[in-house]
């Protein structure tokens, strides 16, 4: 059973669990289904992040440019070609689906990679002169490159995780209160709220 658990996994992928398991191909395995829940865990942090992050940074976007926003020439400028693409795919992808591009649409359809793109440098003269008016949970500390910094990071950690790569090397309960700081200046309510609703604290007592 085991080596035939080997074959479906891979050699390829199961390698790295085997050599953090000295080669028992048993704890191996047992990593690898740890990784697994691990990842998942992560997963109500990486929802409450990303939805915060959108709705706050719409909110911006609503009260600087027309309605639509995601249609405004002045947003589409600075966007530029690449940021432009992304937008009309997403209105695109809308249309297919039978529905009227809106805010809340929009907003939903467009990736974590687009909303942490607008705190680049060139978003700063027209969005986030004044950032803590916008996010006035952040510390005095906190500027655009900093939050940005950590959008970053916690986007990364997602990826790999929806990817099904290993982390479980990482030091993820560093990484876990990189998601609760970053929840934290979202909305100190919403980090309140979403502890009891992750498991990560508990696999990560549970480690094989």
């Amino acid at each position: 059973m085991l080596s035939t658990l080997e074959e479906i996994i891979s050699a390829q992928r199961l390698a790295p669990y085997k050599k953090g398991a000295g080669q028992d191909i048993e704890r191996a395995l047992e990593l690898y289904a740890w990784n697994m829940k691990i990842g998942a865990a992560f997963l109500p942090l990486f929802s409450a992040t990303e939805v915060s992050l959108r709705n706050l940074t719409v909110k911006r976007l609503t009260e600087v440019y027309a309605d639509p926003w995601w249609q405004d020439q002045r947003l589409l400028n600075l966007l530029e070609k690449k940021g432009k693409g992304v937008v009309k795919q997403a209105e695109g992808r809308i249309k297919e689906k039978g529905q009227d591009p809106d805010s809340g649409r929009m907003t939903a359809e467009l990736g974590f990679g687009f909303w942490e793109n607008m705190f680049l440098e060139k978003y700063t003269r027209d969005l986030w002169v004044n950032l803590h008016d916008s996010f006035p949970h952040l510390p005095s500390t906190v500027d655009q490159q900093i939050f940005k910094a950590k959008c970053q990071k916690i986007r990364e950690l997602r990826n790999r995780i929806a990817h099904h790569e290993p982390i479980f090397h990482r030091n993820l309960s560093q990484d876990y209160a990189h998601c609760l700081e970053l929840i934290r200046w979202l909305s100190p309510a919403k980090v309140t709220w979403i502890r009891p609703h992750c498991a990560v604290a508990t696999l990560l007592r549970a480690k094989p």
